[in-house]
């Protein structure tokens, strides 16, 4: 049997390409319920479905994405190795305090961190697991589309580490560029919502197939991508990496370490991010030399990886 990769969400590209690359079998469980309140709910038939798949297929290991972290339960039930795929909220948000999250942690079969600052920190927090480094694969977009020079893309979630004020302030600011934002304004509190919507030029897509993310990338003049956290390696600054898209992105030092070469980085007020897009330039970008050497990394990090799993799995066979 194949190993499985579990995501308790409706889609990430992330583990989409890493599955792949894993040989492993995909598994997405969105959510039932779309109110938080019914999230315990939602977490329980989750888990029931989860503990049938590995009993039904009885993968090598199974790679969880955390968090959630509750599926490592339906795991260690089924007496399954799991492989944990760490995001950032785990140990930079509430996450990192739900009951149980170091037991699971410490239980897992190896860890995965996207890059060396996550690393580090797994390592002084944890320090006898196993952890191996791979950033999110990054596969080229070739879409033959002119770019728009008066669209700007804004690729974010409205989640909690994103600075949605000033997002609503920079398109205030611009008034003669579009921004087209694929986020649910319905994650929104009511008064930024109708804010948002009231906009004259913003265009709200909603949810994109992967094909017609691909077109508004490459259609784009540039991509931004926002955070208010550290260490974080957003996914939509790969997606930028692979789409030759030029990228305004959020300066820290994990980010100028990773894309400072090529993208704008700008500090969170709105007089560094207007500065940004008026210094945009026309010229078309070439990043294949940055995307070969960000796929290296990936490759030997998946290559360590499994060549660890294989060692334990027959030391484990030989010990039974």
């Amino acid at each position: 049997a194949k190993p499985t990769f579990i995501i308790w969400k409706q889609y990430q590209r992330r583990p989409e390409l890493l599955a792949s690359l894993l040989d492993a079998t995909l598994m997405f469980l969105p959510h039932i319920f779309r109110s938080k309140a019914f999230r315990p709910l939602d977490y329980c038939c989750k888990f029931v479905s989860t503990v049938k798949h590995l009993l039904s297929v009885r993968p090598p290991f199974v790679i969880i994405q955390a968090p959630p972290l509750f599926m490592a339960l339906a795991a260690l039930v089924t007496r399954t190795r799991y492989v944990v795929d760490v995001h950032n909220a785990l140990l930079q948000s509430y996450w990192r305090r739900v009951p149980l999250t170091r037991y699971f942690i410490r239980h897992a079969t190896a860890l995965i961190a996207h890059n060396l600052e996550i690393q580090s920190m797994l390592a002084e927090q944890f320090p006898f697991s196993q952890i191996f480094t791979i950033p999110d694969p990054v596969q080229v977009i070739r879409e033959d589309i002119p770019r728009n020079p008066r669209d700007i893309l804004i690729i974010c979630s409205f989640d909690y580490d994103e600075p949605i004020d000033l997002i609503l302030e920079l398109l205030a600011a611009v008034p003669d560029l579009t921004f087209t934002i694929t986020a649910d304004p319905q994650k929104l509190p009511r008064k930024r919502r109708m804010d948002l919507k009231s906009r004259s030029n913003v265009r709200l897509t909603g949810f994109l197939s992967t094909p017609a993310y691909h077109r508004a990338l490459r259609s784009s003049k540039a991509a931004v991508v926002l955070t208010t956290m550290p260490s974080v390696q957003p996914s939509g600054a790969c997606e930028a990496l692979a789409s030759d898209t030029p990228l305004v992105l959020t300066r820290s030092t994990l980010t100028e370490s990773l894309f400072g070469k090529w993208a704008l980085l700008v500090d969170n007020n709105i007089e560094s991010l207007t500065t940004a897009m008026r210094s945009l330039s026309d010229e078309p970008l070439d990043l294949e030399g940055c995307v070969n050497h960000w796929n290296e990394g990936v490759a030997q990090g998946i290559e360590k990886l499994l060549e660890y799993l294989n060692s334990t799995r027959r030391y484990s066979l030989h010990r039974s």
